[in-house]
């Protein structure tokens, strides 16, 4: 990635962050811990001595936190692959009430 295009990236990253905290969390953060982990964990990456994964830019300094302080991971591998987490689900639309005349 070209430095000007990283400065873009990072960029970007931090208006999501802004403007949408919880989307920032799920789209990026959550993500690149998930993948680290994947990248780390699998059957495949046990079984050798390095492992290359190819990742969106926006993701490697994400990536690289998580390597560097392992630690430092919010959240657990359960945590991360549970489907139906409330946090994707959509909000249901309260159905308008007739008042009565």
């Amino acid at each position: 990635v070209a430095a000007a295009d990283a400065g873009d990236i990072s960029d970007l990253l931090s208006l999501l962050g802004e403007r949408s905290p919880g989307a920032y969390r799920v789209l990026v953060a959550e993500r690149d811990q998930y993948l680290l982990w994947s990248a780390r964990d699998s059957k495949a990456a046990r079984e050798v001595d390095s492992v290359l994964a190819v990742v969106g830019a926006g993701h490697l300094p994400g990536i690289r936190e998580y390597f560097d302080y392992p630690g430092k991971g919010r959240w657990t591998r359960e945590e991360l692959i549970t489907v139906g987490n409330q946090r994707f689900r959509r909000k249901k639309k309260r159905k308008k009430e007739a008042v009565p005349s």
